[in-house]
């Protein structure tokens, strides 16, 4: 049934000021007889507000819009009628209206207020947020619309009204209903009468899960923060020393400090790629925990840094548990295989992106010759899915036309040598540019390195400023009392020879026989 809503004011014609305590009456004009269809008080600043269904004017009429008229009365006296100028055949809408009453009118005392208040919520018991309530008082076959408010954070309304809004004055109290009305004014949920309500009335709606869902995690935070946010953008939210936002929010909603924080990442991860609630979910689980040790900034830095260890399957997995736990809609279910393509694209990019500090997958491939960026973010992808430079990486890349062969041996040769030393790429360069190792099988010769060759290696480079020494080195050579590049070069030919014992064998008897005695085994 069509719902037809009039606000309007009434002002004194002289000082265009709002008149309160004035009783309103909205009439049906009828070439029969006229029907009354509302009535309300104006409030303090002279404004008033009432509603009717079509019930009120086609009982006997089928299809015909209203053609109304106002009286206004002041303590029960008619003061003026606009019967004179009808607003005819009255639109489904609401419909505003402006009224001057020319003879000056004293304010009328407030009568007593009615109130009625309670509670919207989802089947979960989660406040519905922002959601429009309306009152009725409830009569034989008409509602008479008493006011609407919209709840608040935490899903609350209170609406007041007075006696002098019901349609047959001579009543002494209401007779109740709440309903509650979506944004675009769809029906919701609807209380049972609440015949002769008190003073002060308690109504709840719950809206059925077959009329809204539930709100999932996420939806929850986004609804909470938008009105604290104070058109602060998500991604610029805060926790250190100087803006505490991650606590504010969480001690003004009751939501956990973590899922804050996880949604504020989430909003900032999601400026560079891909949309906030796909991180929000990655973050999810065990993933990400806040701490409060560190600003959000530090701790963006270092889920940046832990996103290659998540693979493809991960990352489902993840999804897996996001929407078992209703933490974004079922509706982006759809969406997870392009968000995982997108994922390991962007993480495949950042191995490969240019920094002060390079990865090591970034120097490799610049070290092997490989300088397109098409076949560095190829290499990159691939690595991370194989988590290592394994045979099957290898059989892979080798199947594929656009590397070369030198180019695999080449980097098949970087990954080999720091796994055998444990460094970073700074020592694996240097290695390969001393002794022109480019080549996986050319790696087992570094064992016949005599152990002062790789102590001259590594001062040498040191000194320039070359390599990067690990930091293991430096309490062993505090204990021996040596330098740290004599320490990593004793340790990096220990390295070899263990790994190659048959060829540090062959290096040592060279040595030996080049020597002319056993004395070459240990030089």
């Amino acid at each position: 049934m069509s719902q037809f809503r009039i606000s309007g004011r009434i002002i004194n014609c002289q000082t265009h000021h709002g008149v309160p305590g004035l009783r309103v009456e909205a009439w049906d004009k009828d070439s029969i007889f006229d029907d009354l269809v509302g009535s309300a008080l104006t409030d303090a600043n002279g404004s008033f507000q009432m509603g009717f269904d079509e019930s009120y004017f086609n009982e006997y009429f089928s299809d015909r819009r209203p053609d109304l008229f106002f009286r206004i009365f002041y303590q029960n006296r008619l003061i003026l009628s606009t019967e004179d100028s009808v607003l005819w055949n009255v639109d489904r809408s609401d419909t505003e209206i402006v009224i001057e009453v020319d003879t000056p009118v004293e304010p009328e005392p407030q009568p007593q207020p009615f109130i009625v208040q309670g509670h919207i919520r989802l089947a979960d018991e989660s406040p519905v947020i922002g959601t429009t309530v309306r009152a009725f008082d409830k009569d034989l076959r008409c509602e008479q619309l008493l006011g609407q408010k919209q709840t608040d954070n935490q899903g609350f309304y209170r609406i007041t009204y007075f006696a002098q809004q019901f349609r047959k004055r001579e009543k002494d109290s209401a007779d109740l209903i709440v309903k509650a009305f979506t944004a675009n004014n769809s029906l919701l949920a609807t209380s049972p009468v609440l015949f002769n309500a008190p003073p002060v009335a308690e109504i709840d709606l719950t809206i059925p899960a077959d009329i809204q869902q539930p709100l999932t995690l996420f939806e929850k935070i986004e609804r909470a923060l938008e009105p604290l946010r104070e058109n602060l953008p998500v991604e610029q939210l805060q926790e250190d020393e100087h803006d505490q936002d991650v606590s504010f929010l969480a001690g003004e909603t009751g939501i956990e400090k973590n899922d804050i924080a996880r949604f504020v990442m989430a909003h900032k991860l999601a400026q560079q790629a891909i949309q906030p609630e796909f991180w929000f979910v990655l973050l999810g689980g065990s993933f990400y925990q806040f701490t409060e040790d560190q600003n959000l900034e530090q701790q963006l830095a270092a889920i940046l840094d832990s996103l290659p260890s998540l693979d493809a399957a991960a990352v489902h997995k993840a999804f897996t548990r996001g929407f078992n736990q209703q933490e974004i809609p079922e509706a982006f279910r759809e969406n997870v295989d392009s968000w995982v393509e997108a994922f390991l694209q962007f993480i495949a990019s950042r191995r490969v992106s240019e920094s002060e500090r390079p990865t090591f997958v970034k120097s490799a491939l610049v070290d092997a010759g490989i300088l397109s960026a098409e076949k560095q973010v190829k290499f990159a992808r691939l690595f991370n899915q194989h988590k290592a430079f394994t045979p099957e990486l290898l059989e892979v890349l080798e199947q594929d036309e656009s590397f070369t062969q030198p180019e695999i041996d080449d980097l098949h040769t970087s990954f080999r040598l720091t796994d055998l030393t444990q460094s970073d790429f700074s020592i694996v360069k240097a290695i390969k540019d001393e002794f022109n190792v480019r080549q996986p099988a050319q790696i087992r010769t570094l064992a016949k390195r005599s152990e002062s060759e790789w102590v001259n290696l590594v001062t040498t480079k040191h000194v320039a400023g070359e390599i990067d020494l690990p930091f293991e080195v430096s309490p062993i050579a505090e204990q021996e009392k040596l330098p740290e590049a004599e320490v990593y070069g004793k340790m990096l030919n220990r390295q070899f020879r263990e790994a190659f014992p048959t060829t540090a064998f062959t290096g040592g008897l060279e040595r030996a026989l080049q020597n002319g005695g056993s004395k070459g085994f240990n030089d």
